[in-house]
């Protein structure tokens, strides 16, 4: 299995390219709080590039 396979198994990640590039910062937190929903509820792996390292996600906790 090749680097990182695993992390893909439950569901097909979700890819997000700055999801909050052009948001005020009630619009960050409200992309931000979906997309972690989404990872808790549905266990799927998410990948995108924040527009700045302050919204960079801690790493995974498993």
């Amino acid at each position: 299995m090749p680097p990182g396979a695993d992390l893909c198994k439950l569901s097909a990640p979700l890819l997000v390219d700055e999801p909050t590039s052009r948001l005020d910062t009630a619009g960050r937190d409200e992309v931000m709080t979906a997309l972690e929903t989404v990872n808790a509820e549905r266990q799927t792996t998410i990948v995108g590039g924040p527009t700045t390292t302050r919204w960079a996600p801690a790493p995974a906790g498993r």
